[in-house]
């Protein structure tokens, strides 16, 4: 909620700070938040990576959770990373 306050009043450095503290080495929302605020920022080098992790571990994230959001789809993330 943090970073999301620090990002809606445009402190997006305070965003991207607070993301990447809590961000834990299988955190795909987090690493998702982080693409779109990269990209958004026209950062799109770190937008890269982030969708780049995500589609690493995207399988093993599959398999700790029941449910799919739909921002985990593979096809999705693909997508996401051909237009960043």
């Amino acid at each position: 909620d943090r970073a999301m306050t620090f990002y809606q009043n445009g402190e997006i450095d305070s965003a991207i700070i607070t993301l990447n503290g809590i961000k834990g080495a299988q955190d795909c929302r987090v690493r998702h938040i982080l693409a779109d605020i990269y990209r958004e920022s026209g950062r799109f080098a770190d937008a890269k990576r982030e969708l780049q992790d995500i589609a690493g571990i995207e399988s093993q994230f599959i398999a700790n959770n029941t449910a799919r959001p739909s921002w985990m789809d593979p096809l999705a993330i693909k997508l996401e990373l051909g237009d960043t």
